[in-house]
């Protein structure tokens, strides 16, 4: 009787029973899955810091051996400016040096020097007077090196080859206050050097580059902050230290918790071998982005109590449910409808991401991009994760949480999918925020996905030739301009239509070089890896010095620089010597279209709290057509006298984007017929 009274107590339950007991295996799944994915994220994001610290380290090697093999190029190009010619004096080295902009092209170099081998019995390598770039010791004091930097020099005259010294004792005399000396032989023109013993015979002196090892560094690679950097010369690490990046910037090491990552690595340079030292320091460690495995746990944790709770609702009230989503259902089909024709015939893509389930609606165009046959999709937010390029997830994810946190109002990301071929399309992602519930949180994501993959492919092929230019182009031009040098200087001894043609060569040398270093520069400011120095400039001082320096420029063009009178005397926030390009450029331009004889002026004037530039010229004006795209890089006015103006094309964009950066502004005003005047607004300190 008692079990029989049992029995329909234990139907009318049997419903809860079952409730409860699939809630906990639901919660028991999702816990479990949730932990495995928590492992998982925090092993992947330590493998991906592991291997942006193998990146930064094998970015660092070939920066550092890149470096090395252009102070190689640039001994290289010395010694050939000695065999084309009998004899080089000391002012043809000072003009070919000079033409090579070292203090810009090859930051860390000291200088570029020859010295000359002469007998001595007592020391037997001692040099003469040494021809050092613009500088040079004085008459009659020679060079003397210890043993070691001797045995380098032997080392380079006995193979004909580049030799590099081991780091010099701060205690040597070689008044060059180096780290580093690397050698290349000059020897007698028309002397065979086919063996060792010729070679000893036919040295006459060696072309020599001289460095300091912090300064190329920093040169390169800037103040690192996040990693302990140290250079080794020798395939040891326990030979003698070439760099040790322990500066306050960083923090003391002793002061460290310890490295979580390090590394080294053996960079050949020249016939020596540096190792290449690298640690991570606690701000690396900092830097690592670890929210990815918090925020799995974190979601996992709320998807399992979501899940009991929709279980529970589902269970108990499937009906209703069912009812609900099929409404909801259709109402997103209504709304991706109208969104469809909206874009039909664009080159975008719709998506529609209902952030409460997690599910992601993409348009056809979605399809074809990935390269599958054009229809609409549904999917999930980590099966979309799945398709992003690694490198990409974490900028990505970052930019999505601003958007759902309100923090911005857009989600504009660039990045990139693998197509079902294999390899990667770029993508830009824009979406807002379209709905969100009585607390603020956010409900439902649209926005579009465009194929940027052409526009990123002319960004590279941009950047390659760049590139070119630089390692590829101005190594013939130093050649050549040390040829014209050489031949200029042969002036009058030649006929009259060779000197023409030298004076053609010439000019064009000067303005291919202008054109590159331009080329460069724009490149440069655009990428933002110009770095300005923004402090406290005395105008009037300033404006005194521009006019002594570019007068000698005016001179050449039969016009004359002039300072207006009065000046206000007062202090303007700018970088000195790139408000220093800037005006050069606008006199320059103001000089060569002024007619001669005319005076160009340059002015100043207290406006608020801005201070007000000028240069005018007495010139034909701007032509009305040109007007527009005045500030355009390779921008000319389409005249004969502009054409024989020459010039680059790319001083006022210069001009324009540093102005800019240092939050100033630049105009012209243009009159018909009446000159030009062009001006700069600058901050007042």
């Amino acid at each position: 009787m008692k079990v029989l009274g049992f029995l329909p107590l234990f139907y009318r339950h049997a419903d809860r029973l079952a409730i409860l007991v699939t809630l906990l295996i639901a919660l028991g799944l999702t816990l479990g899955i949730t932990l495995a994915a928590w492992r998982y994220a925090t092993k992947a994001v330590e493998l991906e810091a592991h291997r942006h610290f193998e990146f930064r380290v094998a970015q660092m090697h070939e920066a550092i051996r890149g470096r090395m093999l252009d102070y190689a190029q640039l001994l290289r190009g010395g010694t050939g400016l000695f065999a084309a010619s009998k004899a080089v004096s000391r002012d043809q080295w000072r003009a070919y040096v000079s033409k090579l902009y070292l203090d810009e092209s090859y930051p860390g170099l000291q200088g570029l020097g020859y010295v000359e081998v002469i007998p001595a019995a007592d020391a037997p390598l001692v040099f003469d007077e040494v021809l050092y770039g613009a500088i040079r010791t004085s008459p009659g004091r020679g060079l003397v090196f210890d043993a070691a930097t001797r045995s380098t020099l032997e080392r380079a005259r006995d193979s004909g080859a580049i030799a590099l010294s081991p780091r010099l004792s701060s205690a040597q005399d070689t008044t060059l206050a180096a780290d580093f000396l690397m050698f290349l032989p000059v020897y007698q023109n028309g002397m065979a050097v086919n063996d060792v013993s010729q070679r000893r015979l036919a040295v006459k002196g060696y072309v020599f580059a001289d460095f300091r090892a912090k300064k190329l560094m920093r040169g390169m690679l800037g103040v690192v902050n996040d990693m302990h950097l140290q250079i080794f010369d020798g395939a040891d690490a326990s030979r003698t230290r070439v760099f040790d990046d322990n500066s306050p910037e960083i923090g003391q090491i002793g002061q460290t918790s310890g490295f979580v990552y390090s590394a080294e690595s053996r960079i050949p340079v020249v016939d020596r071998v540096w190792t290449l030292r690298a640690s991570t320091l606690p701000a690396f460690e900092a830097a690592i982005d670890r929210s990815r495995a918090n925020l799995t746990l974190t979601v996992g944790l709320l998807v399992s109590l979501m899940l009991m709770a929709f279980v529970g609702a589902l269970l108990t009230q499937r009906t209703r449910a069912i009812r609900i989503t099929r409404r909801v259902t259709t109402e997103l089909r209504e709304s991706r409808e109208v969104l469809g024709l909206a874009l039909d015939g664009s080159n975008l893509a719709l998506f529609d991401c209902n952030l409460q389930t997690g599910t992601v609606h993409l348009s056809e165009r979605w399809s074809v991009f990935l390269g599958h046959p054009a229809q609409a999709t549904d999917t999930t937010l980590r099966a979309l994760a799945a398709l992003v390029h690694p490198d990409d997830l974490t900028h990505l994810k970052r930019a999505l949480i601003d958007v759902l946190h309100g923090n911005a109002v857009f989600y504009d990301v660039e990045h990139r999918v693998r197509h079902r071929e294999g390899y990667w399309v770029w993508v830009r992602s824009r979406a807002r925020v379209v709905e969100r519930g009585n607390d603020g949180q956010a409900l439902r994501l649209t926005g579009t996905n465009s194929d940027i993959t052409e526009r990123k492919q002319i960004q590279r092929m941009k950047d390659e030739f760049i590139a070119t230019v630089n390692h590829e182009l101005r190594t013939p031009l130093t050649a050549l301009v040390g040829a014209l040098v050489l031949l200029k200087e042969e002036s009058g001894k030649l006929p009259p239509t060779a000197e023409t043609f030298l004076e053609m060569a010439n000019k064009n040398a000067d303005r291919l070089v202008a054109l590159v270093n331009d080329i460069l520069e724009i490149e440069k400011i655009e990428g933002g890896m110009v770095e300005l120095n923004v402090t406290q400039v005395a105008l009037t001082s300033f404006l005194d010095e521009a006019v002594a320096l570019n007068q000698g420029y005016a001179e050449q063009h039969n016009t004359h620089y002039q300072l207006a009178l009065p000046l206000p005397d007062i202090d303007i926030k700018a970088d000195r010597g790139r408000l220093l390009q800037v005006v050069t450029n606008l006199l320059s331009n103001a000089a060569k279209y002024s007619p001669p004889g005319e005076v160009v002026s340059l002015s100043a004037e207290h406006l608020g709290n801005r201070v007000k530039i000028s240069v005018v010229d007495r010139g034909p004006g701007i032509p009305e057509e040109f007007k527009s795209r005045i500030f355009r890089k390779f921008a000319q006015a389409d005249t004969t006298d502009a054409a024989k103006k020459g010039g680059t094309g790319l001083g006022l964009a210069i001009s324009k984007a540093l102005i800019e950066a240092m939050n100033g502004e630049i105009g012209y005003t243009s009159p018909a017929g009446a000159g030009a005047t062009f001006y700069v607004l600058l901050p007042v300190a």
